[in-house]
């Protein structure tokens, strides 16, 4: 399934209880404040019930790059 949230493109395949996906776009501005602006943004992971892993993520922002991997938990499972 390919979804696409403003100027992000999501590409979200379900795998177990979850979904593998992709992520990439262009001048996506993030949804809180300060607000940031990348003008590139790629993104590979997988999104579980309790928990967002995040085995590539890649920016370009401020005339610098970002690289990283990151795993966000929560409890109570998602918000739907």
């Amino acid at each position: 399934m390919i979804v696409v949230v403003g100027s992000i493109n999501l590409d979200m395949q379900p795998k177990g209880e979850g979904f593998l996906f992709t992520a990439s776009g262009s001048n996506w501005k993030t949804p809180f404040k300060p607000t940031l602006i990348f003008q590139a943004i790629e993104a590979q992971g997988v999104l579980q019930p309790s928990q967002l892993e995040l085995s590539k993520f890649d920016g370009r922002a401020y005339e610098g790059l970002i690289e990283g991997k990151a795993a966000l938990g929560w409890a109570g499972g998602a918000v739907r």
